[in-house]
């Protein structure tokens, strides 16, 4: 599915559960880790693939710089690719 996320908006959370992997399709977003700025992710990134391969909580905040617009995969089809293709 695609999710648009609105300027300033966090689209995951540190600490949360993961169970979505996120592809940047349009906008921009930045990274981080408390309350310090660690990165900036842009069309074409991508982000939330740790929490789902290791099940573990989101180790950093992703929010919206601007209006973007998100594909999101779930964990259990972003596991099925994985498993379903030897070369990844």
């Amino acid at each position: 599915s695609v999710y648009d996320a609105k300027s300033g908006e966090s689209v995951v959370r540190e600490g949360d559960i993961g169970e979505h992997l996120f592809v940047i399709l349009e906008g921009s977003t930045e990274v981080l880790v408390g309350n310090r700025k660690v990165g900036e992710l842009h069309s074409g990134n991508h982000f939330g693939e740790i929490a789902i391969l290791v099940d573990r909580p989101r180790i950093a905040t992703v929010r919206a710089v601007r209006d973007s617009r998100l594909l999101v995969i779930p964990r259990s089809k972003f596991l099925a690719l994985v498993r379903g293709d030897q070369e990844i």
